[in-house]
């Protein structure tokens, strides 16, 4: 699985570096074992897709006043794990993939279908926020594209 540089996965995201680095003192971001620890010796972190997805989504949500802890949370939500039609860190293949954090604290990924709106999909749910995970990844895809 190809990964990438610190600095790549900043500029990919949009986020600072020290801000990035914060994430990651403080555990809101984790790597998984699809990224590359450093290994003190000169060798870089690599950061795959899947974990740049969860850190633009993370700044994304910190930038529309969520905490970073909850914001990272969320975004693990759609970056590692999958729903029902939908594989893991991928958008539906339909419609609009939206994440949505619930007051309850819970964070799920849902499907908005062509045919449909949000109102009918949430049907008594209430949300906390809504984020456009297609956005998002349209935007990180593009610029490690560039990378």
């Amino acid at each position: 699985m190809q990964t990438y540089p610190t600095g790549v996965a900043a500029k990919a995201t949009g986020t600072p570096l020290t801000t990035l680095q914060r994430y990651l003192q403080r555990s809101h971001i984790t790597l998984q074992p699809c990224d590359v620890p450093s290994r003190g010796c000169g060798e870089n972190r690599g950061y795959s897709q899947r974990r740049i997805i969860q850190i633009a989504l993370t700044t994304e949500l910190a930038r529309l006043g969520i905490g970073p802890s909850r914001a990272a949370k969320a975004a693990f939500e759609f970056s590692d794990k999958g729903n029902t039609g939908r594989p893991v860190g991928e958008l539906y293949p339909l419609g609009q993939t939206l994440l949505v954090g619930l007051p309850d604290g819970k964070s799920v990924v849902i499907n908005i279908p062509p045919d449909k709106s949000i109102s009918d999909v949430l049907s008594n749910d209430s949300a906390a926020f809504i984020c456009d995970c297609g956005y998002v990844v349209a935007k990180v895809l593009s610029n490690l594209s560039k990378s």
